[in-house]
């Protein structure tokens, strides 16, 4: 099975658990952040932090998927506006589906 293969099959378990939680949960419709634990400047010195550890675990070979998720859940939280945001949450969706069909394959 391809790794595109596997990524597919991720994205298709992805939809039947987003099935399982609307039924047990409804149609939920949540703020992102919680205006009590919102702070700008937190989110974007995390996600600098993440971008840090990323870049220095690349270049020492040492790039997990859990970095990689980190960093993009940080770079959505420090998005400026709903369209950087929605992009970010793209990304972040597809590198846990790439984590997952990576997992499937060992």
């Amino acid at each position: 099975m391809s790794n595109i293969d596997r990524f597919h099959d991720a994205v298709e378990a992805a939809r039947e658990e987003r099935g399982r939680q609307v039924a047990k949960f409804g149609d939920q419709r949540l703020p992102m952040v919680h205006p009590e634990h919102f702070n700008r400047a937190a989110f974007l010195a995390a996600e600098l932090e993440a971008k840090r550890i990323c870049d220095r675990n690349t270049q020492a070979g040492k790039l997990d998927w859990f970095v990689i998720l980190t960093e993009e859940l940080l770079e959505a939280a420090a998005a400026p506006d709903d369209g950087a945001l929605y992009k970010e949450l793209i990304q972040l969706a597809a590198v846990a589906l790439s984590a997952a069909a990576d997992g499937a394959r060992r």
